[in-house]
């Protein structure tokens, strides 16, 4: 029998957002009376690389290959080389707007992926992302293991395992003119029902994803170049009007912080983009708060969740 084993940075994935479901506010519904109460309990740092994106049902396999296209949306550059992302399950509303791709590789080679994650209470109000130039070479390389991985093609039958409320794992694919997406349910789950074949092709899956995380042994040494921080220079916003009650009944409130942008940005919109030189302020504001941090407008308060934009994405999905 073959045992499919969920990548480290999946694991990571998933106890985050775990963690995130169990004690987050979630912005599209107005929190609990208990909200603030827990204080922040410190723990190590833990390396790891967690993405996941908007909630979806469990999904078996891929959508129909399409033709790619020339529109970049509202971002800068041109679409993602390839995507990894980890979404569905239960995720709040907030904890599905900030996640991150657990893997993106953008047109001109910048493979952006998580960098170390404090595995505690609240999260820090931007996720810590790293960045790596993958040469051209390098990109081949991706596109030819994706190749021999079977995801370069039409859509994988990589079964439904009998078990509830776990992940997708999705990745998008530009290779030959074309635009590929495969999608498997828990991913790393080992299940019995499903046939000789799936079990064969989620392991190919697996292997695919797990082998991202050592760029220079995917793509070559001499065709990776060195990990720093990824510059964000531009967000996607959420946010959320804290009513009276809610003010009043919070045990413990979170830290607060003067809002450093116009107040017509915090809306009721299901995103607002954030670039240029507001960008540059909101990253100089968000670096000492968290993701429950309150922002002040005068008397009122506001909730906040903040999503680094990556190069290519639209401004706002």
């Amino acid at each position: 029998m073959t045992t499919t084993h969920l990548p480290r940075s999946v694991l990571v994935t998933l106890a985050t957002i775990t963690l995130a479901a169990v004690l987050g506010t979630t912005l599209g519904a107005p929190a609990p009376a208990s909200s603030g109460r827990h204080a922040p309990s410190k723990k190590a740092v833990t390396r790891g690389r967690r993405t996941i994106t908007s909630p979806s049902k469990p999904a078996t396999t891929a959508t129909p290959n399409t033709k790619e296209s020339n529109t970049t949306g509202s971002g800068t550059g041109e679409p993602a080389l390839l995507t990894v992302t980890v979404d569905g399950g239960f995720s709040p509303t907030d904890v599905t707007f900030r996640t991150m791709p657990l893997y993106y590789l953008s047109a001109d080679g910048k493979l952006v992926s998580q960098g170390p994650q404090i595995a505690t209470y609240p999260l820090p109000a931007l996720p810590s992302l790293v960045t790596r130039q993958i040469s051209a070479r390098g990109r081949t390389a991706l596109v030819e293991a994706a190749r021999a991985a079977g995801l370069l093609g039409p859509p994988v039958d990589y079964g439904r395992p009998n078990v509830a409320d776990l992940q997708n794992t999705s990745i998008v694919i530009r290779a030959d003119g074309q635009v590929y997406r495969q999608s498997a349910y828990a991913l790393g789950f080992d299940d019995k029902s499903l046939t000789a074949e799936q079990r064969a092709a989620k392991q190919r899956l697996t292997d695919f994803v797990s082998a991202i995380s050592d760029p220079a042994k995917l793509f070559g040494a001499g065709d990776v170049g060195d990990e720093g921080a990824f510059p964000a220079k531009a967000f996607r916003l959420q946010s959320r009007l804290l009513s009276t009650e809610e003010l009043s009944t919070s045990v413990a409130p979170p830290s607060d912080a003067v809002w450093p942008l116009a107040p017509s940005l915090l809306t009721t919109a299901p995103c607002t983009p954030i670039a240029g030189a507001d960008a540059a302020t909101l990253v100089v504001a968000l670096s000492p708060t968290t993701s429950v941090t309150q922002w002040r407008v005068g008397a009122k308060k506001y909730l906040i969740v903040v999503r680094p934009l990556l190069p290519g994405e639209p401004a706002c999905p």
